[in-house]
């Protein structure tokens, strides 16, 4: 198994690290890890989570929500309010085109109006 898949498992729960503490846990050099950590884009640098010294410059998996406070539970509220923003856009997509639709609206606050009539007909 490659130090980035040990890594990446390491990192799997929403966990962050410094190159130092994931060294310390796999039992390799550091500059092993820093090198796996820059030259795969799995990876990427996160804040300092509170109560540790804004010099750490820990890493995590890329696109993961790293909760300020240290626990795994924001990280699931985070996803959520992602996938509200998500349908909250297709939502307002589909009022843009009901409003696109509306028959010939002089403005697009006329259309917008219109749409929103219709959408909560």
């Amino acid at each position: 198994m490659t130090i980035a898949r040990r890594i990446a498992d390491l990192l799997a729960d929403g966990r962050a690290g410094t190159v130092a503490e994931i060294a310390r846990e796999l039992r390799v050099r550091d500059a092993d890890v820093r090198e796996a950590l820059r030259s795969d884009p799995r990876f990427e640098r996160c804040s300092a989570p509170p109560g540790r010294s804004p010099q750490a410059r820990p890493w995590t998996l890329a696109g993961e929500l790293v909760p300020r406070d240290g626990t795994t539970s924001a990280s699931l509220d985070g996803r959520a309010a992602a996938d509200e923003q998500a349908r909250a856009s297709v939502v307002g997509e589909s009022l843009w085109r009901l409003a696109l639709s509306a028959s010939e609206p002089h403005s697009v606050g006329e259309a917008v109006a219109a749409a929103g009539r219709r959408f909560a007909a």
